[in-house]
């Protein structure tokens, strides 16, 4: 949630910088040199849907927890006040895109203004309505290749400038810009790479695991020799995606669990299988064998 606020923030800068009139080719330009994910996440239904699936319940959560006396309810209700951005507030934005992207697949309103004369970045038809099948190439366009159909340049435009504008206003911005989200992987700077070099994250769970790389780099998967953060030294078993390379750890099947969860112990969520891989051999075998062959 705070990434993606942030990023929208970014591009509305970058626009309001570039020029007083709101250019569809700068940001699509931005959007690919940044390489960003965040304005298709909130344009496409899909991942919009999962979004404010995501803040109804984070919205019940804090609902729950902040009159609880329990410990555990106050530590996580400190997670909530400590975020930039509350769940309302990002569910606004969401609120607002998803009914200008309604409006702007309805007949009639993705006029032949917003669309070029091959039909190509809109997907629109020559009466300027677009098809449910249309809509989906869209949508699947923006979501693989984010891609800006012209269709949706109104939304986008209200999106990052009155929107932005208004929730500015409202937020610490500095706080926001700030605020540590290394451990999402979803940028290769230099915190990043040190996060990610020395912690382990449960991309399931999203949950660090409590431990620290040893004899290897915990995040290639299978049982690894590990040193715990607490100075102990023991086995954990971690699962590998085939297909994205996401880590989980190996836990066991308790039954009754949440199906969700019990489907993603089959398969990540990329739609890829899960590889335990064979326990290492010993710490300096390896380099024994070397020698071996050398000699």
């Amino acid at each position: 949630m705070n990434y993606i606020v942030d990023e929208l923030f970014e591009l509305s800068f970058a626009m309001r910088e570039y020029s007083s009139k709101f250019d569809m080719e700068h940001l699509r330009y931005k959007v690919k040199s940044t390489n960003t994910p965040a304005l298709s996440l909130v344009l496409v239904s899909s991942s919009r849907t999962f979004l404010k699936y995501n803040c109804r319940g984070l919205r019940g959560l804090f609902n729950n927890t902040r009159a609880s006396p329990h410990p555990i309810a106050r530590e996580i209700d400190q997670v909530f006040t400590s975020s930039p951005i509350t769940a309302a507030q990002f569910e606004r934005i969401l609120a607002e895109v998803d009914s200008g992207v309604k409006k702007a697949y309805q007949p009639g309103d993705a006029g032949s203004s917003t669309t070029n004369n091959s039909g190509s970045k809109t997907g629109a038809g020559s009466n300027g309505t677009v098809t449910d099948s249309q809509r989906q190439v869209i949508e699947k366009d923006m979501l693989i290749s984010a891609s800006l159909p012209d269709v949706l340049a109104p939304v986008i435009e209200r999106l990052l400038t009155s929107s932005m504008t208004t929730l500015e206003g409202e937020i610490d911005r500095g706080e926001l810009f700030f605020k540590d989200v290394s451990c999402l992987g979803l940028s290769d700077d230099e915190r990043t790479k040190c996060w990610s070099r020395e912690h382990v994250l449960d991309a399931i769970r999203k949950v660090e695991l409590d431990v620290r790389p040893r004899s290897r780099p915990s995040h290639e998967g299978g049982r690894a020799k590990i040193k715990s953060k607490s100075g102990g030294t023991g086995d954990i078993k971690t699962r590998t995606c085939t297909r994205c390379g996401a880590v989980m750890e190996d836990l066991i099947a308790i039954k009754g669990a949440n199906p969700w969860m019990s489907n993603l112990q089959r398969t990540c969520f990329c739609g890829g299988f899960w590889m335990l891989e064979p326990e290492p051999e010993a710490e300096g075998e390896d380099e024994g064998e070397v020698r071996k062959e050398t000699t």
